[in-house]
């Protein structure tokens, strides 16, 4: 957790390894005690800036990064799905599963598989193959289990390569007037960040999340919904 509105973490998109011009993602900067939702940079250099006032402390977040590789049809989570074309999943059937109307009985299972090779999108009413421009794939993401690599550490990589791991500020409450960052990336792919505990100061401490367009991050967009 931080405090809410003054303690933050954000989260850019980069178009390189030196991250010379980001894009603050959607939602970026995220702050206070709402778990934020997934967050996606599909120019594969994601930056992420954890910065804390002089004030409140709380215990700040833990987030899973992976990497999808290319451009995917992927399945909604479980008990979840959406229309074609959407960025989100509610409940209806779920992709890779249709019904007659694309809607999803509850505890009548009458979502239906697709055949192999086939795809579909949440709330479909039919199966097709990938469209032209994609491919079938599998997104790689980070283990639960995973140790969690401090952002705030000194003596950490500040760098991130592998096809998934889990980051976070540290053990315990974080420090006062702190402002960690890390970079993850992974040139060719969408690297996609998932909270699983966020408490900050709300208002003063934040976490950003950039898109970049090299790995320098020299010029940074912030996305969507960052702060958070």
């Amino acid at each position: 957790s931080t405090e809410s509105g003054r303690d933050y973490v954000r989260v850019y998109s980069c178009q390189s390894l030196s991250c010379s011009y980001t894009t603050e993602l959607p939602g970026s900067p995220f702050s206070g005690s709402t778990v934020p939702g997934p967050v996606s940079a599909s120019t594969g250099f994601m930056y992420v800036r954890f910065i804390t006032d002089s004030s409140i402390r709380y215990a700040g977040f833990v987030a899973s990064y992976g990497f999808t590789f290319g451009l995917q049809c992927l399945d909604c989570p479980a008990g979840k799905s959406s229309t074609a074309g959407a960025f989100q999943c509610s409940d209806s059937c779920e992709a890779g599963t249709y019904s007659s109307d694309g809607l999803k009985v509850v505890g009548r299972g009458n979502c239906v598989s697709c055949a192999s090779g086939l795809i579909s999108g949440a709330g479909a009413t039919s199966c097709t193959a990938c469209p032209a421009g994609k491919y079938m794939g599998r997104n790689i993401s980070a283990s639960a289990s995973a140790s969690a690599i401090n952002i705030c550490s000194q003596s950490g990589s500040k760098r991130l390569t592998a096809s998934s791991g889990v980051i976070s500020d540290g053990d315990g409450d974080y420090s006062n007037n702190a402002d960690c960052y890390v970079l993850i990336w992974s040139p060719g792919t969408t690297v996609t960040l998932s909270f699983t505990s966020f408490r900050t100061e709300s208002g003063s401490d934040y976490v950003r999340v950039y898109s970049c367009q090299s790995s320098s991050c020299s010029s940074i967009t912030e996305l969507p919904g960052s702060p958070f």
